[in-house]
């Protein structure tokens, strides 16, 4: 499956309809306006920087006012509001047929994500080494990740055009994508929120990781799905990236 990227954004009627938005009235974006709920619009454009980015204002504006519809707030604090907002995007794929788009919002809400997490302190690679000199089990080990990472499995390789958009780059002509999975860790270190690709393999193992899996068993499913992966320096990069959590008490097991 192949599409073409395009920024929507200042585009007429008849090219937005020419993009699969046919089913949105530009004026039904003047609803906007209405001060009870901009505040929710204007949440979920911050939160969603690369769909706004892509769909343009006025789109964008009557899919949030859709979005708060079937997802009202909760909460009076609108602080992360939007949790399902790509997945009501990835429902409505053959009404506006962006089949790219939700890959976008899943990172935008993994990045809000990572935003928001609270600190935590890295566990280094010294209490491995240290665990393992004792006579530890490291096979039984169990490393937690820190609440500010985030995995995103996506059926769109957007990665590239993600980041360009969230660093304001412009996207001055349409580019081809062709469907094919594609994994990215987003965590934050400090104050940055930061992202990179994966393999399956690497994927494999944080994910196992993510769910309580011991360091043994993610060290198999990484090696099932990536039997190149060399673990080692995988442990050893995602340790210098700060995504493990310091356990208190020591080992983890």
């Amino acid at each position: 499956m192949q599409a073409m990227v395009r920024v929507l954004d200042g585009a007429d009627a008849q090219e937005l309809r020419g993009a699969g938005l046919e089913y949105i009235e530009p004026k039904f974006a003047g609803v906007y306006r209405n001060n009870s709920v901009s505040a929710f619009v204007d949440v979920l454009q911050a939160n969603y920087k690369t769909v706004y980015a892509l769909v343009g204002p006025e789109y964008f504006s009557a899919l949030a006012l859709n979005y708060l519809e079937k997802f009202p707030a909760r909460n009076r604090t609108l602080v992360g509001y939007g949790q399902d907002f790509y997945q009501m995007i990835e429902a409505q794929l053959q009404v506006h047929k962006l089949a790219y788009l939700a890959s976008f919002a899943k990172l935008d809400r993994a990045w809000t994500l990572a935003h928001m997490a609270a600190d935590t302190k890295s566990l280094s690679m010294a209490v491995l080494q240290e665990h393992a000199a004792a006579g530890g089990d490291l096979a039984n080990y169990r490393l937690g990740l820190k609440p500010d990472v985030n995995l995103v499995s996506n059926d769109w390789p957007v990665l590239a055009l993600w980041s360009g958009l969230r660093d304001d780059i412009e996207i001055n002509s349409a580019v081809e994508l062709v469907a094919k999975t594609e994994y990215v860790l987003v965590w934050r270190r400090e104050l940055e929120v930061l992202y990179k690709d994966l393999s399956s393999g690497e994927f494999a193992f944080l994910s196992a990781l993510q769910n309580k899996d011991t360091l043994g068993a993610a060290t198999v499913k990484c090696l099932t799905n990536s039997p190149e992966t060399d673990v080692g320096a995988l442990l050893a990069g995602m340790m210098a990236a700060g995504i493990f959590m310091k356990q208190d008490g020591g080992a983890h097991a």
